[in-house]
């Protein structure tokens, strides 16, 4: 018996500190919120983001 094949989808990398806010560094609030909405009219499913972690030196995450 052959397994079925795999659904592929296609999304976009983006650091959430690359989301504008009023704070500087993006978060998960209205930015996020507008950037998820882009994503699903451009027909993209998936949104990595990187490690959610304090940023280290020259504010790199």
């Amino acid at each position: 018996m052959s397994a079925a094949p795999a659904t592929r989808s296609s999304g976009l990398l983006l650091h959430v500190t690359s989301l504008p806010s009023r704070y500087g560094g993006g978060d998960f609030g209205d930015g996020a919120e507008r950037f998820v909405r882009f994503l699903a009219e451009a027909g993209q499913r998936v949104w990595q983001v990187l490690p959610l972690v304090p940023p280290g030196l020259g504010d790199s995450p």
